[in-house]
């Protein structure tokens, strides 16, 4: 009888090796899949990486021939489609307008001052940022346009800073 159980626990302890054998199998691939898997991850965080850098860069160069002074973000196309709209020079008549429009700015001059646009870019075929200030307060504001049939120009505040 003890033949029989001995050789019952023996059986039993083979089976239970050949299921943890198993299991162990199926844990290494597993972990195998995790890893394959965190890798290909890992390179497409890389790559998105890369594409917003790239953004940023190119955000960063359009913003600085903003800056030295070309005074527009605008494509060819942009212009052009501006200038069917009736306007011959839609950088200096945007500009020349906005600055004649001063009036709209929410905020009036301290001290005697009287409130300008300072630098005023255009950023697209729809959005002007401009500068103002009355040389003792400024601050930024983001204007909407529009090139109405007849040739005039029609602003709408979007958002306005003080500083």
């Amino acid at each position: 009888m003890a033949r029989w159980v001995f050789a019952g626990l023996m059986i039993l302890a083979v089976g239970v090796t050949g299921a943890t054998v198993r299991q162990n199998r199926d844990l290494r691939e597993a972990r195998r899949v995790v890893l394959v898997e965190e890798a290909r991850l890992e390179l497409a965080c890389d790559s998105l990486r890369a594409e917003r850098r790239s953004a940023e860069d190119a955000w960063r160069e359009d913003l600085q021939l903003a800056r030295d002074g070309r005074g527009m973000l605008l494509e060819d196309y942009e212009i052009e489609q501006l200038q069917k709209a009736g306007l011959s020079d839609p950088v200096s008549q945007l500009q020349e307008d906005l600055r004649a429009h001063v009036d709209m700015l929410p905020f009036k001059g301290k001290v005697g001052g009287t409130m300008a646009f300072g630098r005023i870019v255009l950023l697209n075929r729809r959005w002007v940022y401009a500068e103002f200030d009355d040389g003792h307060y400024g601050g930024v504001v983001l204007f909407e346009y529009e090139v109405l049939p007849s040739g005039t120009v029609q602003w709408t505040i979007i958002k306005t800073r003080l500083f």
